[in-house]
């Protein structure tokens, strides 16, 4: 079940300076094919981020993951959504570790329960169909003694209320578990929350300047948008992720502190997604980021 890993230190930048050199490399003609990129569900959750393991407080080991959120526009985040609602956090589950079909490092996720008011696109998959609730996974959490943090990931404290743009992955790529849940379109960039005016805010920079919409803008927006979310990156069903049962996920938390304890104080990795080639500073999103 353990995963081993060849740690890699790398280079971070940040997003006015990723802008900047995106914009050289479009001007030399160095952008890498993007086909793939431009259909990603997801933006940069899982491909385009940095991740450092260094013991936290209260003597946990926390993966830190540092991701770029995508700067997709409303309309963009419309086409790429397979459910778009807005509704109201009423708890959260207990934390747990998914272990990726692939060679990635297990991590921690939390299912965040939101009670649905509307729907502007799709048909929801309720986890509690009397109330309406609907689970979307974030990436994040806490064990015994090993803990993951998303820069990203949305707060969703509970009673806050947002416009959520929300996809599914129909095969067991990235971390995907099986199961009716959602996630959130580019990291954090599909949560909008609700400023309590009437409107709903983007929670990072926006292309086209549209940084509040209503829920009658939504509506036209959904209005407009593909009959179909864009087609899925992958392509083919993989075997699905495996969330780890209480006695794998206290082996897993005992195996990294043990590799921790024996290793060094701080360590790295990266994954990298399609994107422009940097030479020795990496690979980056072309896609906007915020």
């Amino acid at each position: 079940m353990m995963k081993g890993k060849h740690w890699i230190a790398v280079v971070t930048m940040s997003c006015v300076a990723a802008l900047v050199l995106i914009a050289a490399a479009l001007a030399q003609g160095e952008v890498a094919d993007s086909s793939l990129a431009s259909q990603a569900y997801a933006g940069s959750a899982w491909d385009n981020h940095e991740v450092t393991t260094e013991q936290g407080d209260g003597g946990r080991i926390v993966q830190h993951v540092s991701a770029q959120m995508p700067g997709f526009s409303v309309d963009e985040l419309m086409e790429r959504s397979y459910l778009v609602v807005s509704g109201t956090v009423v708890g959260k589950s207990n934390a747990f570790v998914v272990d990726p079909s692939d060679d990635k490092e297990p991590r921690f996720f939390t299912d965040v329960f939101i009670t649905v008011d509307e729907v502007f696109r799709g048909s929801p998959a309720y986890a509690d169909e009397t109330a309406k609730t609907i689970a979307v996974r974030v990436e994040g959490g806490s064990g015994e003694f090993v803990a993951t943090v998303n820069d990203a990931t949305p707060a969703f404290d509970e009673g806050f209320r947002y416009l959520l743009f929300l996809y599914q992955l129909d095969d067991g790529t990235y971390y995907n578990a099986q199961g009716d849940h959602y996630y959130v379109v580019g990291v954090g960039t599909g949560a909008w929350e609700d400023t309590g005016d009437g409107t709903f805010a983007s929670p990072c920079w926006q292309p086209d300047g549209r940084d509040c919409v209503t829920a009658e803008d939504v509506i036209a927006v959904a209005t407009s948008a593909p009959a179909e979310p864009l087609p899925s990156i992958s392509g083919e069903t993989e075997p699905f992720a495996h969330v780890l049962t209480n006695d794998e996920q206290r082996a897993y938390e005992q195996d990294v502190v043990n590799t921790f304890r024996n290793g060094s104080s701080v360590s790295s990795e990266v994954h990298e997604g399609e994107g422009i080639k940097m030479g020795t500073l990496g690979r980056l999103y072309w896609e906007r980021v915020c």
